[in-house]
């Protein structure tokens, strides 16, 4: 592998704003999803800002190129009159776990993705369930530009 390919990491790991090397080209990805396959196990949906959004298994290999921070770093994402940041008004990003197995959850917390990890593996002790799902709400505020 050269330079010019990227640091190889799974699916599931890719965020907003970073570039990946699909269909011989870098694309940038607009926006993440993550999704389940009607047969289980984790799907990972990635839009680019151009071209069709792809479909892949959470632990597909892609060559990544990681711009600048985590997802929702203070970048600006501007159009016409409107402009998007992160919210820092409130809380910081929510972190909350779930059960792929069950649909238990462990409630929201803030600023603290430590403690959601700590519920999987609590949960995983008392049921053997091994399949959990991470979901980090991060907020987001738009204003006008005029």
């Amino acid at each position: 592998m050269t330079r010019d390919d990227g640091r190889l990491m799974a699916a599931v790991r890719v965020q907003s704003g970073d570039r990946v090397r699909v269909w011989g080209t870098w694309l940038d990805v607009r926006a993440v999803r993550l999704d389940r396959f009607a047969t289980g196990g984790t799907a990972v949906v990635l839009f680019f800002r151009s071209g069709p959004p792809m479909r892949l298994h959470a632990a597909d290999v892609l060559a990544v190129e990681r711009r600048g921070g985590p997802a929702m770093s203070p970048r600006l994402i501007r159009t016409a009159d409107w402009l998007l940041a992160a919210d820092r008004s409130g809380s910081g990003p929510v972190f909350e776990a779930e059960c792929t197995t069950c649909g238990d959850t462990s409630g929201a917390f803030d600023d603290d993705q430590d403690a959601t990890e700590i519920w999987c593996l609590r949960h995983a002790g008392l049921t053997r369930h091994t399949g959990f799902r991470g979901i980090t709400t991060s907020f987001l505020r738009a204003t006008s530009g005029q």
